[in-house]
């Protein structure tokens, strides 16, 4: 059996932290949620852990996760697990702490010591501040967090210069790819909540991407959403905002031949724009979320649908663009279209 994790903390925090971690990734297996409520001490949380630690086989591998170094639920984890080799304590418990375990942890090779610095990883890299608008204390984050746009850059080391061609600014056109040198598209997602907790911890490591790309007329226009959604990115992925037609001239650039992008769309008729007309070579669109609005019809629990966007779906469909919906990673993946015709709307 893969890792079991025990999450504790002080008070009634920890059934909430494992709670908002499952919205983000979907429900988890092998975890325990503790918490520690007045009247108990070190020695009634150890036991606590002692009891769910016998529910498995002796050489089952535990990480502890809990909230401060020094506190009663670290004390017992000592207590009960600190002499035992297949059990590692991790302090500082946060989302994204959680958000690395369990994602480590889904790769069944990394040993339990790696999983555990990607949580520690996670819980310093989460630590971030911003004021005025500006991110401060970088350093908070890039000390304590991987360089993957490092590695893009290195990987990309030989890559075709610049673009060097006429100048486009200003153009509404939709221009068509133009050459074989550039981004590589790691995931193409329709979420309306564009970068947020899930895309930005998540969905960048499944797709392992260095860049993302959000892509639409109005965001664009919108300076302070536009800032915003550049400073949810996880520490090594770069941000940008475009409108359509500066999208389609990015891509023609040869400077990111060699990365992998991931991009972000709120709705379906761009990307049919894109494919249609600018003849970008997307193969796939993974629907995560489409928020209600009066007129819209209900497919599952996140995605709701105009009249406009199942014409898109339908043209999106017609060009052999498979169109899935799965909200979460680890949620099985459904045929959009198949819904569509279950609906009624096919």
């Amino acid at each position: 059996m893969s890792e079991v994790f025990i999450i504790a903390t002080h008070g009634v925090a920890a059934k909430q932290l494992l709670a908002t971690t499952e919205m983000l990734l979907g429900e988890q297996t092998g975890v325990h949620a503790v918490d520690f409520v007045p009247g108990e001490n070190a020695d009634t949380l150890a036991a606590k852990y002692r009891e769910i630690m016998a529910q498995y086989p002796e050489d089952q591998k535990f990480l502890f996760l809990v909230d401060l170094w020094g506190g009663s639920p670290f004390n017992a984890a000592n207590l009960a697990a600190g002499q035992n080799p297949n059990a590692i304590i991790v302090t500082g418990v946060n989302i994204p702490a959680l958000l690395n375990a369990f994602s480590a942890r889904d790769d069944e090779e990394l040993p339990l010591e790696e999983i555990a610095a990607e949580a520690v990883k996670g819980a310093r890299a989460g630590v971030r501040a911003t004021h005025g608008g500006q991110e401060i204390l970088k350093e908070t984050a890039s000390a304590a967090a991987p360089a993957p746009q490092a590695q893009a850059t290195n990987s990309n080391a030989n890559a075709a210069p610049a673009y060097n061609g006429p100048s486009k600014i200003g153009s509404k056109v939709i221009e068509p790819l133009e050459n074989d040198k550039h981004f590589t598209i790691g995931l193409t997602r329709i979420d309306d909540r564009l970068i947020h907790g899930q895309v930005a911890t998540v969905w960048t490591k499944v797709s392992n991407v260095s860049r993302i790309l959000v892509i639409n007329d109005d965001v664009a226009k919108d300076t302070v959403r536009s800032t915003m959604l550049k400073q949810s990115t996880p520490p090594g992925i770069s941000a940008h905002v475009l409108d359509l037609a500066k999208a389609t001239r990015v891509i023609n650039n040869p400077e990111y031949a060699g990365e992998r992008f991931m991009l972000l769309f709120t709705n379906p008729k761009d990307i049919l724009t894109l494919v249609r007309d600018a003849k970008w070579p997307i193969h796939e669109v993974n629907v995560g979320g489409i928020s209600y609005k009066e007129g819209k019809t209900n497919l599952t629990k996140a995605v709701n649908v105009a009249p406009e966007d199942v014409e898109a779906f339908k043209g999106l469909n017609g060009l052999g663009v498979k169109l899935e919906v799965r909200q979460v990673v680890n949620e099985q993946s459904v045929d959009l279209m198949k819904i569509l015709a279950d609906k009624g709307l096919a």
